[in-house]
């Protein structure tokens, strides 16, 4: 009997620390679709990081597609990225497209600016 009950607690630990099926498809769709997006041969010559956009619009959409778990891994890979190159930026301007009418009415001009910008709105 104890060897089920701590087979049991462990695998609602197991499961409770894990995220769930929604998440990970969540996860999957954005990191897919960054790099995708990133690695576009058509746009690489551009340093518009708008241009990257523009030019997989589906792939975007479906990154914006993904809800609070989407922004909530989003918001999270800006902070803890050491970078603050085109991934940050596209990853910024989906949190500020998530966010919608939330996200701060600031001018930026990188992910980590961004970042700065909105967490400094949520201060206040």
């Amino acid at each position: 009997m104890k060897r089920i009950m701590l087979s049991l607690f462990i695998f609602a630990l197991v499961t409770a620390c894990s995220p769930n099926s929604s998440q990970q498809q969540a996860l999957s769709i954005i990191d897919r679709h960054l790099d995708a997006i990133i690695s576009n041969g058509k746009i690489q010559a551009s340093s518009n990081p708008a241009d990257y956009i523009n030019a997989n619009l589906e792939g975007y959409s479906e990154v914006l597609n993904t809800g609070n778990e989407g922004l909530d891994y989003l918001m999270n890979e800006l902070k803890e990225s050491p970078d603050n190159g085109l991934r940050e930026w596209i990853i910024a301007k989906a949190c500020e497209d998530m966010l919608k009418d939330q996200a701060p009415d600031a001018p930026w001009a990188s992910g980590k600016e961004w970042l700065r910008v909105y967490e400094e709105s949520r201060e206040k």
